[in-house]
């Protein structure tokens, strides 16, 4: 007869517990505490998926359990914690870095850092990680979190190392967890399973195939990014700058894929602590230490040989990696009928070689040097050559438990001749640029979900002089050397990622750059009244070795922003300020080696460019499949491009033949991948402008009268299909299709006569397109011993590049035979299949 509130008070007096009646049927009796928190919406939903992962996961191959956070804390409903974990070594205590950590019941796969870290917030309570890495034994945790942890995992190193978990790559889906926009993580198995030219595995090839990224076509060097130029590209290879990145006219790169252990291309985002480009990064890392046994990888091909090496030494302490390639193309040359091809000649070959110690148990050291090299000679016609070499010297240190610095030297040098044999003024013409690089980068992950990044570099840059001397004794060519300016780039930058929560993160980061041009240069000065010409040259300046010409100070701000609403899914939006002070300067569409680099100085100031990116990128079914579109816009400033008729060979007065013109390039890109079964492989589409336009006050130097115009690599659609068909573990049948549009070409629309003279009228430049560019290559690869434990496993490849012929136009030119208007002839590089045979081994 009392109450029920009443005997609930009584009854519940002095035992810390407290009631709550809910609707007309419901009482909750709990401690004092709990009823006093504030539970957000995230808290169920978080609860929610965690009963669900333990009601249909089992938990009973688990090798260990760990309790992280602070299980007794009952001051608030904790529904997110963050995890910073350091894995290491077993052994050694090493951290190891590029570690797989495969987060089950949030599905999320993650790697480590260089340093062996890595960080994750995720819902509290239990938790399946799954540690995987190359030579070590796979770990499985069950994780009990209960609040913000540090943890420490041991590795312990396999005793049998598996012939298929030798060559790796990113963890799957790290690229879309990461907060940078715009960045694509390769692996080993996508350089290495797609058809290419006469069945060499390849790494630009294998980026060709990706959303905004393009070439002008076959018989062509270098990549363009969103709409930019070939030298708008920073590429690294173990910190060292590449400025040639192609073998054989574009048919091949320089990167031998056997010694590579990852591949980054950052097209929308680049971290603040890079720089000197405005289009891209392409970030190449080599093997570095070898925690097995001695193994080799080889292969032998109609026209390519390659062999490479890595090694543990002093009880795995050290570790030597060397790789080489070479070219015997010459007999095929012989082979066709044409004289001209037949007494042609091309070769090529690349090595690069690096070592690596460990300097006790936090520190290690990595030394590298490579070299390549390409000479092609047209009959007695032409013939041209690169030469490019590299070496780096790059130690690693942990100066604390969450500090580290990396300390990188570097040196370059990149020089090209083009040479005429024959006739009376035979000659060669020498062009080159050297370059030495410092680099100090510290990490700090000391602070709350933050990983910090700062640090400073310097680049002194050394052109050599164009020189032009004769090819022999019987040329009647005098020699002539055309000096240009040094340059000094000195750059300060700091980066931060903040995971704010499970669903916001950023990557922010700023930069500041100082540029000098130096000495000896003689700078001609011109009226602000007229065009510059040789002819209104009004004073020189004079300057010595190592003076001071002019100076650039550039602030490049940089900002990505990351989404997810679930673990499968995010939103990216990215702002680069970006500038580059160096410039590749060419009046061709295809650079061929008297192409040269020079810096920026008084009349060619620095390339400046806004980037703008906005993307939607989702896994599915366990990332079986990725998807994703991205939205781009670039608006760039102060491009060197050539005026009419414009002669830049030996030219002391560069300033009167090249301009400064601004760009824009935008677009769309969207891309599907499959990434496991039987079927898997890659499609993506890019639908996108580059354009053009001088800003002059005078006609001589003003381009289609000063409106916007396509650059030559302006191409507004491009496909790309890669479908890999794995039959058995034995057998792998590839497929590439490629097509794109047909690259602006300036053509002559009439006719016209003076005195009796017949003239080609133009309307304006890049008015037209050659034909649209489209290729179909195939490939079956059989492999041997895979199945049986042995050392030595061997494949074939056989392939066949440009299945159906296609004739696609590397240029189209316009010729006027006496008489007749100017007819449109076509010349294609390859124009019929290439099938190949590749025999690839490792031990």
């Amino acid at each position: 007869n009392e109450p029920l509130y009443a005997v609930l008070d009584r009854l519940l007096e002095g035992t810390g517990l407290v009631y709550l009646i809910y609707g007309s049927s419901v009482i909750v009796i709990t401690r004092s505490e709990d009823i006093e928190r504030e539970y957000t919406q995230n808290y169920f939903i978080n609860r929610r998926i965690q009963e669900k992962f333990i009601s249909s996961f089992d938990f009973s191959g688990i090798s260990e359990r760990v309790f992280l956070g602070d299980t007794t804390n009952k001051n608030q409903a904790i529904s997110e914690a963050l995890i910073r974990g350091l894995v290491i070594d077993g052994q050694t205590g090493d951290p190891l870095p590029g570690v797989n950590v495969n987060i089950e019941s949030a599905r999320q796969i993650l790697a480590t850092d260089p340093i062996g870290q890595f960080s994750v917030l995720l819902p509290t309570g239990p938790h399946l990680f799954t540690f995987s890495y190359i030579g070590f034994e796979k770990k499985s945790c069950e994780v009990s979190l209960a609040d913000d942890a540090k943890w420490k995992i041991e590795l312990m190193p396999e005793s049998i190392e598996l012939e298929e978990v030798l060559i790796t790559g990113a963890a799957e889906g790290s690229a879309l967890q990461s907060p940078v926009a715009g960045i694509i993580k390769l692996t080993a198995r996508d350089i290495r399973d797609l058809p290419l030219f006469m069945g060499e595995p390849d790494i630009i090839k294998t980026i060709l195939t990706l959303p905004g990224v393009s070439t002008t076509g076959e018989g062509t060097t270098g990549f363009h990014v969103r709409g930019g130029n070939i030298d708008q590209n920073l590429i690294l290879q173990d910190e060292s700058v590449i400025l040639n990145s192609s073998h054989a006219l574009g048919f091949f790169s320089v990167f031998n894929p056997d010694i590579i252990r990852e591949v980054n291309l950052y097209k929308g985002h680049i971290p603040a602590q890079y720089g000197g480009r405005i289009a891209s990064l392409l970030d190449i890392k080599l093997k570095d230490f070898n925690q097995g046994q001695l193994t080799a990888n080889g292969g032998i091909g109609f026209v390519t040989s390659k062999l490479s090496i890595h090694a543990p030494l002093f009880n795995h302490r050290m570790s030597i990696l060397a790789g080489g390639r070479f070219t015997y193309s010459d007999w095929i040359l012989r082979q066709v009928d044409d004289p001209d091809v037949s007494e042609s000649r091309a070769s090529f070959y690349d090595f690069n070689f690096k070592i690596s110690q460990k300097l006790g148990k936090n520190g290690s050291i990595h030394a590298s040097a490579g070299k390549s090299y390409d000479r092609i000679r047209f009959a007695d016609e032409f013939g041209f050559g690169w030469d490019n070499e590299t070496w780096s010297l790059s130690w690693s240190q942990f100066l604390q438990k969450e500090f580290t610095s990396n300390l990188d030297l570097s040196y370059g040098n990149f020089s090209n001749d083009y040479f005429k044999p024959t006739s009376i003024d035979n000659n060669r013409i020498l062009n080159g640029l050297s370059y030495g690089k410092a680099r100090e980068e510290f990490t700090l992950t000391k602070f709350y979900n933050h990983t910090l990044t700062f640090g400073g570099e310097g680049t002194l840059y050394i052109t050599a002089p164009g020189r032009l001397l004769p090819y022999n004794r019987r040329s009647t060519i005098m020699p002539e050397e055309v000096s240009r300016e040094n340059g000094l780039e000195l750059a300060g930058f700091i980066n931060d990622e903040y995971i704010f929560n499970s669903l916001f993160s950023v990557s922010a980061g700023l930069r500041y750059n100082y540029f000098q041009s130096l000495g000896p240069s003689t700078v001609y000065m011109y009226p602000g009244s007229s065009p510059k010409s040789i002819e209104s040259v009004t004073d020189s300046l004079i300057f010595g070795n190592g003076e001071k010409t002019s100076s650039y100070t550039r602030i490049e701000p940089r900002i990505s922003f990351k989404y997810s609403p679930d673990p499968v899914s995010a939103f990216k939006l990215s702002y680069n300020r970006l500038n580059q002070f160096i410039h590749l300067i060419s009046n061709t569409s295809a650079p061929i080696p008297v192409d040269f680099w020079m810096v920026s100085n008084y009349h060619f100031k620095p390339q400046a460019a806004h980037n703008f990116s906005l993307g939607y990128f989702k896994s599915l079914r366990r990332n079986m499949w990725e998807t994703g579109v991205d939205i781009f816009y670039r608006n760039t400033e102060n491009i060197p491009l050539y005026r009419d008729f414009a002669d830049i060979r030996l030219n002391e007065h560069l300033e009167t033949e090249v301009i400064n013109v601004n760009g824009k390039s935008y677009g769309i890109e969207y891309y599907l991948r499959k990434n496991k079964g039987k079927y898997t492989g890659l499609l993506s589409y890019t639908y996108s402008f580059s354009m053009l336009r001088t800003d002059s006050l005078y006609a001589e130097t003003t381009i289609n009268q000063g409106h916007w115009f396509p650059s030559y690599f302006d191409k507004p659609h491009q496909f790309n299909l890669v479908l890999d068909i794995n039959f058995s573990k034995a057998s792998l049948f590839s497929l590439n299709f490629s097509y794109f549009s047909g690259r602006p070409v300036t053509a002559p629309v009439s006719n016209y006569f003076i005195d009796y003279y017949r003239l080609p009228h133009y309307t304006g430049r890049n008015n037209f397109r050659i034909p649209d560019y489209h290729r179909l290559d195939v490939s079956y690869t059989v492999k041997r011993n895979i199945y049986r434990n042995k050392r030595y496993n061997d494949s074939f490849t056989i392939s066949i590049f440009n299945l159906y012929s296609r004739e696609n136009a590397f240029s189209v030119f316009f010729r006027r035979l006496e008489g007749s208007n100017a007819n449109a002839f076509k010349l294609s590089v390859l124009g019929s299949a290439f099938p190949s045979f590749t025999y690839n081994f490792n031990f």
